[in-house]
């Protein structure tokens, strides 16, 4: 669709308009003087932006069916608001009787065939204690101010006395004053305003106030006696007598005077107002068909949206009044009139029209796409445009609005771009201030479809709408919800109250999050150790250990845990896993845990207040949902795991049910991190092919401290697949444990059901026991004794090396322990010597054996 401003044209004057909204103020004074804005004072363009309602016509023609026929009502009382419409009556009143063609032209109204004469008194204008000077006359009061206008000086002498004196000339001085001038028409304007100054002038016993009131009465009753004549007079309605208690008792006089005497006249009806604006702010429709598509698009969809907006937009009457009040949507002149105007500082249209002529202007700087200027085109967070309305409010409410405009956050489960999700919460917070003005009215505050109302355009997505301002619930500080209306306020809501109160439980929050991680059931062998201040709260043993690290993890030398307990070396560093925290998801938590306790805190102390019924049921509702983000958060705070070797990434679980403690372990055997089991094959492979034999003892503390191993969910699990090895034949088992004979299990080839792991329990491979076999001299000589030594010889057929251990701890350990002193001398005969390598030198057998001590007393070299 086409901007606004390729289809209407708005005046060059805008801009002076939206400037100084003192411009728009329909003085006719200033008509008079020469110095009102250009648009009052001349009658063409004043024709030309003027609306000339059905009202003001029939008023004008009344005006002249009294003034040439005698017909009509002899006092018209004109009582709207102040910037309603009254003084731009009189202007229009003025130009009529005296620049008659523009009218005829322009206006479908009679021709004016008589030429009165007119009188025009605006109070304002007037200084009750000084008076003005004319040319030969010096005029104090009101009925000096008649006389010289409808007669000059000569009828000024008629009530010279009495205006000097300060004293109403009386009904019969007025009439003959009168009479003799017919026809004539006297317009009053602002004058409740001249009688309230003139209170102050002494007059006698009595004062100008009074003695113009007693004028005024004369006045009246002396139109009845004229024929052609007619008394037009400006009053306040009584919307304005109830809120000006000091001029209430004074427009009360006024009416009674009038009394039944008066008719009123209404020259615009509220409806109207549309139009005059249109009138008064746009020159020209630049593409009608342009207008017409805009006011189709947005119809046809509230129509197809009924119960998403109000239930007259869906109507044709609304359309008509779009058409009627192009480029402005209805909704924000309905606003600006119906709940604005009611602030005491608002001058009706006049500063109705002086913020939409600044808009127009900004807007038409910017060149904003907008098809039709709404309340969302605000743009509040601009001091040019929100100055337009803050001088109407306390500096307390307006810190309010710029404060929520700035406090969006973005939930992290919605598709919105960050843009568009601010975009849309500062539409909504603006479309909530704008119908939250005053606190008095009985509509106080936005329904949901009229937030929609103010914010739709073609490319807003209505259902996105619903879930900013359901954010926007949980996360202003200054928004309320009272029934069905959103409403923003100077007193704080409970998110404010919570957010103030909530600081005071950090330490509630950890410790309930540290509480709930202990309070995990597995079902897993696994220790869970819960936010650690020191390695030493770390066990150094042989369970696998979970170790969730808190938000300081980053202060942590987690090397150091690993490598140390404390100041001890740490054996079992493969028995741990860190679980390191996502930063934000934590932060999160502790917020949320904190706002639960801060919330039941407050619904403990507020029990008995039966005016917090409503605020109690939002907030266990609201108890309900932080639980459930609670789930949430803790299966999704540890998904980032390291040994300080690796690192390991987890991917968020789909739901959120069950231990999240038992979801981690399951997630970590999944990806193998932690293993449930080893292939036989993986033994053989990593640990029986360069070694050929490897205790039981050693094989496990491979996997407990070695970090290159897999982490063992239990030692079973290595137990079993040591037991699958011996029963598929990969690897023999060797018991050295009895001291005298070997274990039947190596010479009967049969295999343990369970496995110890200590240091007598050996596996080596079948066909490396059956190939390297050795003979064995050991010859030992007891030097305890001083005769000569006797000798006692052994000899060993067919062993192994790994048979040696046996050897060392069944028979060479006990003589230790009988013979002082004891040296042994062995000889080596091996029995495939083709096989040996050639790496094996002389020279390392001989520093081999003097590096443990011994003496070679005879050595063949190595062919």
């Amino acid at each position: 669709m086409q901007p606004w401003f390729k289809v209407v044209k708005p005046y060059q004057f805008i801009e002076s308009l939206g400037k100084r909204e003192d411009l728009l103020v329909a003085d006719l004074g200033d008509v008079l003087t020469g110095v009102a804005h250009l648009m009052y004072r001349d009658p063409e363009l004043f024709v030309k932006t003027t609306h000339f309602t059905s009202g003001l016509i029939q008023f004008l023609e009344s005006i002249q069916r009294k003034i040439t026929t005698g017909e009509g009502n002899s006092i018209i009382r004109v009582q709207t608001r102040f910037g309603g419409g009254k003084t731009h009556s009189l202007i229009a009143i003025h130009h009529f009787l005296t620049n008659r063609r523009f009218f005829s032209q322009n206006i479908s109204v009679s021709t004016l065939s008589c030429n009165p004469k007119t009188v025009r008194i605006i109070g304002t204008h007037l200084n009750p204690l000084e008076g003005r000077q004319e040319t030969d006359s010096h005029i104090y009061t009101l009925w000096g101010e008649l006389a010289y206008q409808v007669r000059g000086n000569e009828g000024y002498k008629i009530v010279q006395d009495n205006d000097q004196k300060r004293i109403s000339p009386g009904k019969a001085s007025l009439f003959t004053l009168l009479q003799s001038c017919e026809p004539i028409v006297i317009l009053l304007d602002e004058i409740t305003e001249y009688m309230a100054k003139a209170r102050g002038v002494r007059v006698n016993d009595s004062n100008l106030g009074l003695q113009t009131l007693i004028f005024l009465q004369e006045l009246t009753e002396c139109m009845r006696s004229l024929k052609k004549s007619i008394l037009i007079i400006t009053l306040p309605d009584r919307e304005y007598q109830a809120t000006h208690s000091d001029d209430k008792p004074l427009l009360i006089e006024i009416d009674q005077i009038l009394g039944r005497l008066a008719s009123s006249a209404i020259p615009s009806e509220r409806t109207d107002l549309y139009q005059i604006i249109q009138k008064k702010l746009i020159e020209d429709v630049l593409d009608r068909d342009s207008l017409n598509q805009i006011v189709e698009t947005f119809s046809q969809f509230y129509y197809d949206n009924k119960k998403d907006f109000p239930v007259n937009t869906a109507t044709n009457s609304y359309r008509s009044l779009m058409e009627k009040a192009y480029p402005f949507h209805p909704a924000l002149i309905d606003i600006l009139i119906e709940k604005w105007n009611k602030q005491s500082t608002f001058q009706g249209t006049r500063t109705i029209l002086s913020i939409l002529a600044k808009l127009l202007y900004e807007l038409r700087i910017d060149q904003r796409n907008i098809s039709i200027i709404n309340q969302s085109d605000i743009n509040f967070t601009k001091t040019s445009q929100n100055l337009l309305f803050f001088r109407h409010l306390p500096s307390e409410f307006t810190e309010i609005l710029i404060h929520e405009l700035d406090m969006f956050v973005k939930p992290t489960q919605t598709l919105m771009t960050l843009d568009k999700w601010e975009e849309l919460g500062r539409d909504i917070i603006a479309a909530i201030f704008l119908n939250s003005i005053p606190h008095s009215i009985k509509n106080y505050g936005a329904l949901h479809q009229e937030i929609n109302l103010a914010i739709w355009r073609p490319e807003v997505n209505i259902v996105l709408v619903s879930e900013v301002l359901g954010s926007l619930i949980h996360t202003s500080e200054f928004l309320h919800k009272k029934g069905n209306r959103f409403i923003l306020s100077e007193a704080p809501n409970m998110n404010k109250i919570i957010k103030e109160l909530k600081h005071k439980f950090v330490d509630d929050a950890l410790h309930e999050i540290k509480e709930k991680f202990r309070a995990q059931k597995t079902d897993y062998p696994i220790k869970i150790v819960v936010w650690p201040e020191s390695s030493e709260e770390i066990p150094d043993d042989t369970k696998l250990k979970l170790v969730v690290l808190s938000l300081d993890f980053h202060k942590i030398n987690l090397d150091s845990w690993i490598k140390f307990r404390g100041e001890k070396f740490r054996k079992f560093q493969n028995t741990i896993l860190f679980g390191i925290p996502n930063a934000i998801n934590l932060e999160r938590l502790i917020d949320i845990i904190q706002e639960k306790i801060a919330i039941k805190r407050i619904l403990m102390d507020r029990k008995d207040e039966l005016e917090f019924n409503e605020d109690r049921q939002t907030l266990n509702s609201r108890l309900l949902i932080i639980e459930n983000s609670v789930v949430y958060l803790l299966n999704r705070l540890y998904l980032e795991f390291t040994d300080t070797s690796h690192q390991y990434h987890l991917i968020s679980p789909k739901q959120s049910k069950g231990s999240f403690a038992n979801w981690i372990i399951q997630e970590l055997i999944k990806n193998e991190v932690i293993v449930t089991d080893i292939n036989p094959n993986y033994i053989k492979e990593h640990f029986l092919t360069s070694e050929k034999s490897i205790e039981t003892r050693s094989l496990l503390d491979q996997f407990l401290k070695d970090l290159k191993m897999p982490k063992l969910l239990e030692m079973q699990i290595l137990q079993r697949s040591i037991l699958e090895g011996f029963e598929e034949g990969l690897f023999l088992f060797e018991d050295t444990s009895d001291q005298y004979q070997k274990s039947n299990f190596s010479h009967q080839g049969k295999n343990p059901d369970t496995l110890s792991f200590t240091e007598n329990e050996c596996l080596i491979l079948p066909s490396w026991k059956q190939e390297h076999k050795i003979d064995t001299d050991i010859r030992i000589v007891d030097k305890s004794s001083k005769k000569t030594p006797k000798g006692l010889s052994f000899r060993f057929k067919n062993l192994s090396l790994i048979d040696l251990q046996s050897v060392n701890k069944g028979i060479l350990k006990p003589l230790e322990r009988e013979l002082e002193g004891l040296q042994l001398g062995i000889t080596i005969q091996i029995k495939n010597p083709e096989k040996m390598s050639n790496k094996m030198t002389l020279s390392l057998i001989k520093e081999t054996v003097n590096q443990i001590g011994g003496e070679i007393t005879e050595l063949d070299s190595i062919k």
